[in-house]
């Protein structure tokens, strides 16, 4: 096996992973074969996109119900109302993630954009309005890219690396300079309390599976995580910071002295 096709496999199954956390926190692994609150959301999106929306929304309700920070199910469980015609429900589920600031700005961007659509279907104008400049400031080239769309956005596996990638870019664009200097970038993009936090990273790994476009033989890594240890007495804050700011630029710095102890 050459070095980029052994590169290949390393990065190939090592980041996809990485990329993935936000979908899980703690609360949802299953325990002891029985259900969970991923396992409710998963159930609810293949209802969904099956068109058995009524499935849908009872399988959300009942993961939000085992996982009252599981903001994806809270959303779906929105875009599953609306489908089943419960418009104002939907609009207050909508509103209620909104006001929690859950997610990251690109998350955000779904909410102001599903609830928009739902305040057109029952005629209220004006709040569409007022969401649709929320949109602009958000996301002006997503703005104009949907501003024809009606269909709501469902947070679902095809959303969450659409969202990966909008964030990564986001990332780099503004880091750049640093990032091609050999510096790993990390950024905060949620806060949820005092136990959860999602958080993105980035920086150059030595490799030969596909070139930095302003770097020879790099490989641009990204990593994203969504971190929430529950309910642990005694204070829960240096537990989250351990799994987050302290730890994540090491992950991508022994990963990166890991690969070139290998290949070089």
């Amino acid at each position: 096996m050459d070095k980029t096709n052994a590169l290949q496999i390393f990065i190939s199954f090592f980041f996809p992973l990485l990329f993935n956390c936000a979908i899980l926190n703690a609360g949802s692994m299953e325990k002891n074969n029985q259900k969970t609150a991923y396992d409710f959301y998963l159930h609810g999106n293949a209802s969904y996109h099956n068109g058995q929306y009524g499935k849908a929304i009872t399988a959300f309700r009942k993961s939000v119900e085992l996982d009252p920070n599981y903001y994806y199910a809270h959303i779906n469980l929105g875009v599953a109302l609306v489908k089943a015609q419960e418009f104002n429900e939907a609009i207050q589920k909508f509103t209620f993630c909104i006001n929690k600031k859950w997610g990251s700005g690109a998350d955000q961007f779904v909410l102001y954009f599903n609830r928009a659509l739902a305040w057109k279907e029952i005629g209220q104008t004006r709040s569409a309005l007022r969401d649709q400049a929320t949109l602009k400031k958000l996301d002006p080239v997503r703005v104009k890219e949907l501003q024809n769309s009606k269909d709501y956005i469902l947070m679902d596996t095809i959303y969450v690396e659409t969202r990966n990638e909008a964030d990564k870019n986001r990332l780099f664009n503004r880091y750049k300079t640093s990032i091609t200097k050999g510096k790993i970038v990390l950024r905060k993009i949620a806060d949820f309390g005092k136990t959860a936090e999602e958080y993105e990273a980035m920086g150059l790994i030595e490799g030969t599976l596909e070139d930095f476009p302003e770097k020879d033989n790099q490989v641009l890594a990204y990593y994203r995580v969504y971190t929430d240890p529950g309910k642990i007495p005694f204070g829960t804050g240096w537990i989250v910071d351990i799994l987050t700011q302290k730890s994540i630029p090491n992950i991508i710095s022994r990963t990166r002295s890991r690969v070139k102890s290998i290949f070089y």
